[in-house]
């Protein structure tokens, strides 16, 4: 929920809300189960593109 909304205590709603803006869509599945499996991919996705940036960081930046 922090990672997506960036608020640890994010109700569904704002959940759906936050998923259908990153995604810039109107439709999304009904499901919160699929709402949180959308959300967990957008974390992964963000995840992986921070260890990208920090990978080709200067080793001086990196510490």
């Amino acid at each position: 929920k922090l990672s997506v909304t960036g608020y640890g205590a994010a109700t569904k709603g704002q959940m759906l809300k936050m998923v259908q803006s990153l995604l810039a869509t109107r439709e999304l599945p009904r499901s919160d189960d699929a709402i949180d499996a959308l959300a967990i991919a957008i974390c992964h996705h963000h995840s992986g593109r921070l260890r990208t940036i920090i990978s080709r960081a200067p080793a001086s930046v990196r510490g």
